[in-house]
Parts: structure tokens; sequence; C-alpha cells
């Protein structure tokens, strides 16, 4: 009977403890809301065709690439500037999408999205074209 009565005791302490972590509040901090929709877009260092030129200059293309490919990228521009978070939405292949990651790995700051007039982090998705030949 004893064996019973500790066995229900431990299973309710367990059961308590496992509510009171899924209950436990979470502290909110405004440097981690990421926006969708914002008044001022982020923009890569001198716009879009310097974004485009920078891609050429240090997308490495894959030695398996057989045709033309395209990933799609979603990652967060910070309020610093600093791109985090990214993710493949659209695989073009695996060795596309390692390239991919390189190159926002190294990618330099970006100019940050604003709201009501702050520097606020963003969510942003850029196609990455593979071309064969290149």
């Amino acid at each position: 009977m004893r064996k019973i009565f500790y066995a229900t005791c431990f299973v309710v302490a367990l059961t308590s403890a496992a509510q009171a972590q899924q209950t436990a509040p979470q502290v909110y901090t405004p440097e981690q809301e990421v926006y969708i929709n914002v008044e001022r877009k982020p923009q890569f260092a001198g716009g879009d065709s310097a974004l485009f030129a920078y891609i050429k200059e240090h997308l490495e293309y894959p030695k398996d690439l057989r045709t033309d490919a395209r990933a799609l990228v979603e990652f967060v521009v910070r309020a610093d500037g600093s791109i985090t978070d990214a993710k493949i939405l659209r695989s073009a292949c695996k060795s596309c999408d390692e390239a991919t990651f390189k190159l926002l790995n190294n990618m330099p700051k970006w100019v940050a999205a604003q709201q009501n007039g702050e520097a606020v982090s963003v969510k942003q998705t850029l196609p990455i074209y593979f071309k064969v030949g290149q």
C-alpha cells in the first residue's frame, strides 16, 4: 500500500512540475519582436544593385550544378542590421542551399527597417538564382 501511495505522490509531483514549466511566463523584450510589414523596409547598403553585385561576386556555385536553379531563402534583418534565422523556403539542391547559407552568413550588415522612427527587426525573403556555367 505504501508503494502505491509513494508512486502516486511521485506522479503528482512530476505532473505539477511539468505544468509549472508549461505555464511559466515568458519575458518579452521589444528587441525580440520580428515584423513582417514595416514603414521602411530593410535595405542592403547601397541598394538593390549593390545587393545583386554582392551576390554575383560572393555566391559560390556548386560544382555538381547541372541545371539552372532557384532557392528561396527567408531571414531576419535585425535592428542592428545583422542577418539571423535564415531558412530555406524553397530548396534548389542541397549544395545550393549550403552555398546560400554561406552567402548569408558572410553578408555585411544591412540598413535596418524602421517602424515609428525606431530600428526594428523584420523578416525578409530573397530568391537566389544559380545559373549553369557561371
